[in-house]
Parts: C-alpha cells; sequence; structure tokens
C-alpha cells in the first residue's frame, strides 16, 4: 500500500462557498502484491521439495521387519532382544572354533534327539503293521482265523491304524521289528492269549536271531533279556546320530539303576568316551557285545 494526500474542491456549510479540500488515501498496488504471493509460493514449494528429499536420503522407504516364525513385530519385542536382532542383521555370528573360549552362549538343543522318521504312507501299505514289517507270510501260516481275530481283537488300533488291515497312514518313528514284537508281546501276557502269545514269541526270537546269537534259557527265565534286543535300534541310531552331528565331543552310557542293574552297567554309567576319535564307538562295541542281563543303557552326547 502507499499512502497518498488526495484534493478535491469541495462546498464547505461553514465557510459557505467551495473550498479545496483534502484527505490521506491508500492505494493498494496489485502488481506488487501478485509478485510478491508468486515469490512466496516459490520458496513454499522450494521448501517442501528440499523436505521431501531429506526424507527420501535418511529414512528408509520399507515396513517393519516381522518375525517368519511368531509374525511379531520387531517394535515389540523386549528390548534386549531387538537390540540383539539388530546386532545380529548388521553383523552376523559365525561359529567361533572350538579350542578358542567364546563370550557368545551355545545354542541350546534338546535333551533328546529326535530319532529319524520313516514315511509308511509312501510304501503303499495296505495290510497293516504286519505288511509293514513284512510279516504277511508268517501271519498267514502262523495264525488260524479264530486266532487272528483274538490277535487283532487285543492288539485294537494303535494311533489309527490295525494290524493286519488298511492302510498305515502315520509316521512311524523309527520303529524296527524287535520293537514291534516286544510291543506285541506286552500285550499279550494275559493267560487268555498263551496260546497266540507263543506263537509270537517264537518269532520274535527268530528276528532277535538275526541280531546274535540265543541263549534260550536266558529268553524264557531273565527278565529284561528280550528288552535289550527292542533297545538295540535306539542305542544304535543315538551313536550314528552323535557321531554325524559335530555339535557334541562326548559321549556316555546312562543306565537304569533298580534292582536288576548288574555290574558292568553300573562300571560304564556316567563315564565319558570321546567321540571324534573312536573312543564311544569302541566301548559302544564292547558293551553291547551279549546281552548283558539287565541292561537297559542308552546312549546320549554332551559337551565339555
Amino acid at each position: 500500500m502507499v499512502d497518498k494526500v488526495q484534493q478535491k474542491v469541495r462546498f464547505c456549510p461553514n465557510e459557505g462557498k467551495s473550498t479545496l479540500h483534502y484527505r490521506n488515501n491508500k492505494e493498494i498496488h496489485w502488481l506488487m502484491h501478485l509478485v510478491l504471493a508468486i515469490f512466496s509460493l516459490g520458496i513454499w514449494i522450494i521448501g517442501w521439495a528440499f523436505v521431501a528429499i531429506y526424507h527420501v536420503l535418511t529414512k528408509p522407504i520399507a515396513g517393519k521387519w516381522t518375525c517368519s516364525q511368531c509374525g511379531g513385530l520387531e517394535e515389540d519385542l523386549p528390548q534386549h532382544q531387538n537390540a540383539h536382532h539388530q546386532q545380529a542383521t548388521i553383523q552376523p555370528e559365525y561359529p567361533q572354533p572350538r579350542d578358542i573360549p567364546s563370550t557368545v552362549h551355545e545354542p541350546k538343543l534338546p535333551t533328546e534327539l529326535p530319532p529319524l522318521e520313516t514315511f509308511a504312507i509312501d510304501k503303499n501299505i495296505n495290510g497293516g503293521l504286519i505288511e509293514f514289517f513284512g510279516l504277511q507270510r508268517w501271519y498267514q501260516t502262523a495264525f488260524n482265523d479264530e486266532q487272528k481275530h483274538r490277535l487283532e481283537e487285543r492288539f485294537g488300533i494303535v494311533a489309527g491304524n490295525k494290524l493286519a488291515s488298511g492302510p498305515v497312514r502315520f509316521k512311524f518313528a523309527n520303529v524296527d521289528i524287535l520293537q514291534f514284537f516286544y510291543e506285541l508281546e506286552e500285550k499279550l501276557k494275559p493267560q487268555e492269549f498263551s496260546d497266540i502269545y507263543k506263537l509270537v514269541d517264537e518269532q520274535y526270537k527268530v528276528e532277535a536271531g538275526k541280531f546274535c546269537k540265543i541263549d534260550d534259557d536266558r529268553w524264557n527265565n531273565e527278565k529284561y533279556y528280550k528288552s535289550w534286543f527292542a533297545l538295540m535300534k535306539p542305542r544304535i541310531d543315538a551313536l550314528t546320530k552323535l557321531k554325524d552331528d559335530n555339535y557334541f565331543k562326548q559321549g556316555q552310557f546312562d543306565m537304569v539303576n533298580d534292582n536288576y542293574a548288574t555290574q558292568p552297567c553300573l562300571d560304564i554309567s556316567g563315564k565319558g568316551f570321546n567321540i571324534l576319535n573312536g573312543e564311544l564307538d569302541r566301548a559302544f562295541d564292547q558293551h553291547f557285545f551279549e546281552p548283558i542281563e539287565g541292561c537297559r543303557c542308552t546312549v546320549r552326547g554332551y559337551r565339555d
């Protein structure tokens, strides 16, 4: 705006005649205001562009970190876990050499390693567990129809699987034929199944004889003699797992400490054997060379 003095001849009632009048007046320069408005708008646009460029250069345009296991967002984690996660994304940890002490905590593994699994469904089984273990010929020739009926009725349905009919539709957790016979005998111990028990026991002895020579007197009279054979596959699987897994350096034998435990098991129980140099292998062969009275030892690994 511009201040001006405006003059005009007007009639003055006081003087009774026309006189020169004046007043202060302000005029707006629209052109100047238009120029200023355009200039201000230009400055605002340039400032907004600088702010946008700053955000693009300094802040990542990405979503929030989400855990693939639990679905939780990074910001929902406790502070100490969040800090550990951020450190891991920047500087990944590498396994430390065994002989060099490290402050990094060792990963926690389950106390018992899960066994390998066999998918029975992949074998197109239609004859139940009898077919699964390849016992069709024995089953058809050893039992008459009445005995088959009683045997199958006594066995029932285990985890959705029948003894001698239907598909085997579940993961059969590394059970071998010796374990199958041992469990089947446990179901047939009542006196009313004694005739069927005898037929099953005879075939169990045949299968166990493929592993080592059977002592008939011990087979018939010694408690836990038969279970020694049923436990051999889990023992062998555990030993194989320890040798294949570099996490464990030492192995040992654990025993069931009760009235049936004998001196050989007591002598070896809890002692550590080096896995890498074959010491555990040699101790295993020596301890399980033949059935030991009352032996129900298991094998496991541990770190120093």
